[in-house]
This record gives C-alpha cells, structure tokens and sequence, in this order.
C-alpha cells in the first residue's frame, strides 16, 4: 500500500509539474499565479483524498463506498469553490484561458483517481 501511495504521489508532482509548465509555454501572455496554484490545490487534495480512502478500516464495501462518495463530493465542492475564487480575482483577460486550464487539469486528476483507486483494489481483491 506505501508502494502505490509513494506512486500516486510522484505521479500527482509531475502531473503538477507538466501542466503548469505547458500552460506557461503554449499561452505565456495568459498566465498567471492560478495557472501555479491549480495543480498543486489538485495534487493536495487527491493526495490526502487517497490518504483517506485507502486506510485499512474502509476496506468493507459498504465502508469503502460511503467514504469514498464524501470525498468525490467534498473534491467537487473543494474543486468549485477554489475555481471560483481565482476566476474572482484574475484579469479579465486571463479568465477564459483560466477556465479551459482547469477543467482540463480536472479531467487528468479524474482519470488519475480512477486508475489509482482500480489499481489499488484490484491488487487488494486478489
């Protein structure tokens, strides 16, 4: 289990690391302290929301599924009221740019989740 929590974690960097960075080389002129702070407030919350659901004592499904439909929820929650927050407070022209950058680093931390969390039980049920 530390194995692929150590995993998960490398690989919630350097998704950190490669979105920024080509946000930064595609539209320059459109970045702006969001384009930094998206992607780590992504890593730090999958992060902890994987530190959450793989603990030992929720490896029952009926456990397993209530807890890990909190945290889907408090993720979207957490995920809206921080893209809200930095659109709030951008350049006007730096907004739009802002949105399609988040939603799709909100799609790589998705499809990152799904296959953590398929790895990590389909090693557990064997």
């Amino acid at each position: 289990m530390q194995k692929q929590l150590t995993k998960y974690v490398v690989m919630a960097a350097i998704c950190t690391l490669i979105a920024a960075f080509i946000f930064v080389i595609i539209i320059p002129e459109k970045s702006s302290w969001a384009v930094y702070a998206t992607p780590a407030f992504f890593a730090a919350v999958s992060i902890i929301s994987a530190l959450v659901i793989t603990r030992p004592k929720y490896s029952k499904f009926a456990n397993f599924s209530g807890v890990f439909m909190l945290s889907t929820v408090l993720k979207l929650i957490l995920y809206f009221a921080f893209m809200m927050m930095s659109y709030a407070n951008l350049p006007r022209e730096t907004r739009l740019p802002f949105v399609f950058f988040f939603m799709s680093v909100y799609l790589v931390y998705a499809i990152m989740d799904t296959i953590f969390l398929l790895r990590f039980f389909g090693k557990k049920d064997k």
